[in-house]
């Protein structure tokens, strides 16, 4: 028994020189298989982004040398809009239409958390707005896009316009218990009112998830931003969005090549999260990485290299392992066989 322990740690051992060959070759597949692809845009107007406003513990961070449009926060920044401007890129500014969130500064601020209702669920210093205040709303959100307006953003990501679709929000609202056509219609009627007053001041607007409004709203938006609708199996519902060549901004937080086929195939301008996610969800590392087509570069964080270091190195071993049992079993089996013919001679 002993010794047969001794044989097999000595295989090990004489293996793992051969191992490192056996890696090299998978890895090789691996990247061959992953070949690139011509970036795919649907005759959409945008064919390369950047997003430094979000997604990551200090808002977002991303590579904006030469993509065709930047998306930052308008509040912290603010003051690099003139620069990219100058780039000749498109700026979109992001801010919240939906919710008060206590860490910006407002005007009116007694207003908001006057209109605010319950606490946004996981983000503690975010409170959703009553949509069946709609006219109120109107007096406090007036600032904000004009704020946009005179620091030179040339369209608005307008965030959490979906409190229909959330239980915090919806059941918590001054109108009280109502029915669900008349939710949703609180919802598009306050999602409507913006796209009509930003457009009214030059500016475009998009549309944050909200998927279940998209067919009523497609006509209102310029464009779609999105958050892990691949994750979840949503994608499709962005078709009204790019049978119409809007542009449909699409990210996720975990970085799978698979991700990058389906943005590819609707027809949206992907980017996933290139390192791990923190405990808080976002993304931890550089920065987020731009899918090429279906390409994505490989990433310790992906599932392809993973298996790589951990399942290929173990089969390889154990199959060296086992070939050269087998072929100390034929070599002993022979000589037993010589020494009878021996024996007999």
């Amino acid at each position: 028994m002993a010794f047969k322990a001794i044989n097999v740690a000595m295989c090990l051992t004489k293996a793992v020189y051969k191992f490192q060959i056996a890696f090299v070759v998978a890895v090789t597949i691996l990247i061959s298989s992953t070949q690139r692809c011509d970036i795919f845009v649907s005759g959409l107007e945008a064919s390369s982004w950047a997003n430094i406003a979000w997604g990551f513990d200090n808002l977002g961070e991303d590579d904006t040398n030469g993509v065709d449009v930047v998306l930052l926060d308008l509040d912290d920044q603010a003051h690099l809009i003139q620069g990219f401007k100058n780039a000749n890129q498109v700026v979109i500014c992001y801010l919240s239409g939906g919710t008060y969130e206590s860490f910006r500064t407002y005007e009116d601020e007694s207003l908001w958390i006057d209109l605010s209702v319950e606490i946004v669920d996981g983000f503690e210093n975010e409170q959703w707005l009553d949509i069946s205040r709609l006219e109120e709303l109107k007096t406090i959100l007036i600032p904000r896009f004009n704020q946009s307006l005179d620091s030179g953003c040339d369209a608005v990501e307008v965030d959490n316009v979906d409190c229909f679709d959330n239980s915090n929000c919806r059941d918590n609202l001054a109108a009280g218990s109502v029915s669900k056509q008349q939710l949703e219609q609180f919802q598009l009627d306050f999602n409507i009112w913006q796209t009509e007053y930003v457009h009214s001041i030059g500016l475009e607007i998009g549309l944050k998830n909200s998927l279940a409004l998209i067919e009523d709203l497609v006509d209102h938006y310029d464009f779609a931003v999105n958050e892990q609708c691949a994750e979840f199996d949503e994608c499709s519902d962005y078709k009204p969005f790019t049978s119409a060549n809007k542009p449909v901004f699409h990210v996720e937080y975990k970085y799978r090549r698979k991700f990058c086929k389906i943005g590819h195939e609707n027809g949206f301008l992907t980017k996933v999260c290139q390192h791990k996610l923190g405990e808080d969800g976002v993304c931890t590392g550089k920065s987020w990485t731009t899918c090429d087509g279906d390409y994505l570069p490989l990433s310790i964080y992906s599932p392809e290299v993973i298996a790589a270091l951990v399942i290929v190195p173990v089969v390889v071993l154990f199959a060296l392992c086992f070939l050269r049992r087998r072929r100390g079993q034929k070599t002993t089996a022979l000589k037993s066989q010589t020494n009878a013919e021996n024996d007999i001679a």
